[in-house]
């Protein structure tokens, strides 16, 4: 399954294979964790597979 199917089937009241997957995270957090090694030039939303991002 797609991420966009998993989003469309649980914004219609269906069963995807799994929750969508979203986080809203602190800039200071996304700061941190690139100072400890989370590259930099991948948006987190991406690094993490997220499927709703804003």
């Amino acid at each position: 399954m797609t991420p966009r199917e998993r989003v469309l089937k649980a914004l219609r009241r269906e069963e995807p294979d799994r929750v969508p997957i979203h986080d809203g995270l602190w800039g200071e957090t996304v700061r941190r964790w690139q100072r400890e090694g989370l590259p930099a030039e991948i948006p987190v939303e991406d690094y993490f597979g997220y499927e709703i991002a804003r």
